[in-house]
């Protein structure tokens, strides 16, 4: 008989309409799924997916409340869903009936996406499609929200800072991001346009609480460095962008454990849960393509898990559960990418470079987050090129290419990176020995 194994990918068909997930708290194999066919708590493994209970089938339906737009678990012990109209509910997943603890209801408009208070997981926010943030400590019986912001436009996420529980964010459908200390809810700490208008649709706090990401219906991601938000000298510019397939993302998150990568869904045209690196955006790191229909939410359960909810598209009334490994399930782009590039040297000569492909695990990682150099430094770096005792060493090298040679030396501004074709200064040599060996040893 073979062993369980917990960590095994695995897909589960259910005759309901969900488009939410929320892992459980304490790394219990369990998730809450809600939708338009209320909530459900299900098993994830060791061998298959299979339903637990459904807390919502014991509440007579009435109006919008019990088709549910967002759904969060995960660390409290208590399940909180949002609902089309407005209501939010707590339930208690270990009742067997009566499950739901209480309800709130400020506004009776759509909650677009709900969040855990960092240092408090009996604290939760919630976005409203109208203009209103709005905040409840669920263990008070006040049906009143005891936080409330009003922004400019309906806000279309909310994340918070893991370091500093206080600051938050946001951002609007005309792709607005604001920046919120919750001890001064009437005055915003920064705001700045992220993506064109009426184009805003999620964003995710890094874990160490540096960057935003944020996501749009423009096909780009885009990573904002916030570490300097509160000085006069702040960039509004991104860090970095991301560009999709797919026009719309709907859903991201960091990857735990890997401080530089994060993972995304689409609203459509893409099927596949995408995982990105901050230090490659030029293409996806990798990805599992085991939906067959646009994935409607996601949550990472460790470094390697990923549980995934979508829409059947062959039955309507059907929705795909899956559990992902990552680490031994998901296809590496960079494998599926070409690995020889060539170009034309000023004097006529064809440069070719090839290699063969190189599993994560034997390559080095590079740093953490590359140094970018001012263009004062990268003058001053171009003339140390220049002048040193460097260009002897390249031009001994065009008589001898198999003379090791340290790139960093002559691109001391191009970080590393897993890309697989790179435009070299043409400064450096027009020499096709030289040449070669650059793009070779520069991989």
């Amino acid at each position: 008989q073979a062993t369980p194994n917990p960590n095994r990918t695995l897909k589960g068909m259910f005759n309901r309409k969900w488009t939410n997930i929320a892992a459980a708290p304490n790394s219990s194999p369990a998730c809450a799924v809600a939708g338009r066919e209320g909530l459900v708590i299900l098993n994830m493994g060791p061998d298959s997916i299979t339903q637990r209970s459904q807390p919502s089938a014991t509440v007579r339906r009435w109006s919008m409340a019990l088709v549910f737009k967002d759904v969060i678990w995960k660390p409290s012990d208590y399940v909180v869903t949002g609902s089309n109209d407005g209501t939010v509910i707590i339930w208690d997943p270990s009742r067997p009936s009566d499950s739901i603890v209480r309800k709130y209801q400020d506004i009776s408009r759509s909650i677009n996406r709900l969040a855990h208070k960092p240092d408090d997981p009996f604290f939760i926010y919630g976005a409203f499609s109208d203009v209103h943030l709005l905040g409840w400590d669920i263990r008070v019986q006040n049906a009143r929200s005891s936080f409330r912001i009003e922004m400019q436009r309906a806000p279309q996420d909310i994340s918070c800072n893991p370091v500093d529980p206080n600051a938050i964010a946001a951002i609007s459908s005309e792709g607005q991001i604001s920046l919120w200390d919750v001890r001064k809810p009437t005055e915003c700490v920064k705001q700045f346009h992220a993506h064109s208008a009426y184009n805003g649709q999620c964003l995710t706090w890094h874990p160490k609480g540096r960057f935003i990401a944020s996501g749009a219906s423009d096909q780009t991601i885009k990573i904002w460095d916030i570490s300097s938000v509160n000085s006069s000298k702040f960039n509004i510019r991104p860090f970095c962008s991301i560009h999709t397939v797919a026009i719309t993302t709907n859903r991201l998150q960091w990857r735990p454990g890997y401080d530089t990568q994060i993972s995304s869904s689409a609203f459509s045209q893409d099927t596949r849960l995408q995982v990105w690196d901050m230090r490659n955006p030029n293409h996806s790191l990798m990805y599992h393509d085991l939906h067959s229909s646009p994935i409607g939410g996601f949550v990472w359960v460790d470094e390697d898990i990923v549980w995934s909810t979508s829409r059947d598209p062959q039955h309507a009334n059907e929705s795909n559960i899956v559990q992902c490994n990552m680490q031994t399930d998901a296809v590496i782009t960079a494998g599926l990418l070409g690995n020889t590039s060539a170009d034309f040297s000023p004097t006529a000569e064809l440069a070719v470079a090839t290699g063969s492909f190189h599993p994560r695990s034997e390559v080095g990682l590079p740093p953490l987050l590359p140094r970018r150099l001012s263009p004062t430094v990268k003058q001053n770096a171009a003339a140390s090129k220049s002048n040193s005792a460097s260009g002897g060493k390249l031009k001994k090298l065009e008589k001898n290419p198999t003379e090791v040679l340290s790139m960093v030396r002559f691109q001391p501004d191009l970080p590393e990176s897993f890309v697989d074709e790179h435009v070299l200064d043409p400064e450096l040599s027009s020499k096709s020995a030289a040449i070669c060996y650059l793009a070779a040893c520069y991989r």
